[in-house]
């Protein structure tokens, strides 16, 4: 049984999950593209032993990006019928 090894190094990736997801305001692209890494990222994290908080961070905040533009779209549509 391999265990974490602690005090690693922060895998890159999560950095630029979280980059990604705050990004995520302008657009719903880099929230999408933050949440893809932040999921591929926390595993890794784990594994290294450092990390893991910015991975579940980036899931958490382009998720949120992501429900909004979800639910500003679904407003826009529906006030535009007639």
């Amino acid at each position: 049984m391999s265990t974490p090894r602690g005090g690693g190094r922060t895998p890159g990736i999560a950095f630029s999950a979280l980059v990604f997801a705050l990004l995520g305001f302008a657009c719903a692209v880099p929230a999408v593209v933050g949440l893809i890494l932040g999921l591929v990222a926390r595993p890794r994290a784990k594994e290294a032993g450092a990390g893991v908080g910015l991975a579940t961070a980036a899931i958490a905040v382009s998720a949120a990006w992501l429900v909004l533009f979800a639910v500003l779209v679904v407003m826009a549509i529906a006030g535009t019928r007639p």
